[in-house]
């Protein structure tokens, strides 16, 4: 879904059956307009959204990172990549928003309180990394609603493997 016409169309069809259609359930069509997986206290399914997140966003985060290597030969470190998910059982799910985030709740934060890593000062790879993650389709949230993540990533130069999602 990298296309934001595509995206934006999603979200309009969000907002339009959020606002026409009953609360209650619907039979699900195919995974992505099934609801998320739920605990037994009822909160979002962590196993789900690692595994969706390993199987779509990491071979783009990967990308994101080789290029900002070309740049930053050689850097490792975390960033944490916060996300709000919107969905509809009758539409779908679909990323809202995304933004990098500092260890202060900030953008561009440094992540170890001192100075900004390069990463994060990054904007290439600030603006890929996001627009990975937008990319990104889910099931719906439980409840017709939005859910927001915070996820890390740590990078390594490739000798170490792929991003590492924690």
């Amino acid at each position: 879904m990298r296309d934001q016409a595509v995206r934006d169309a999603l979200r309009r069809q969000l907002f339009t059956a959020w606002s026409q259609s009953p609360a209650e359930p619907v039979p699900a069509r195919d995974p992505l307009h099934a609801p998320m997986p739920t605990l037994d206290g009822g909160g979002v399914d962590p196993a789900y959204l690692r595994a969706r997140i390993r199987e779509d966003f990491l071979p783009m985060a990967q990308q994101c990172y080789e290029q900002f290597l070309v740049r930053s030969p050689g850097w490792r470190g975390r960033v944490p990549v916060e996300f709000v998910l919107l969905g509809d059982e009758h539409v779908g799910g679909v990323v809202d928003e995304a933004r990098i985030v500092g260890p202060d709740g900030g953008v561009d934060g440094g992540a170890d309180g001192g100075a900004p890593p390069r990463s994060l000062g990054d904007r290439e790879f600030q603006t890929c990394l996001r627009e990975s993650m937008m990319a990104m389709a889910f099931a719906p949230p439980p409840g017709r609603g939005s859910l927001r993540v915070r996820y890390p990533f740590r990078f390594e130069p490739d000798d170490a493997g792929p991003p590492d999602a924690r």
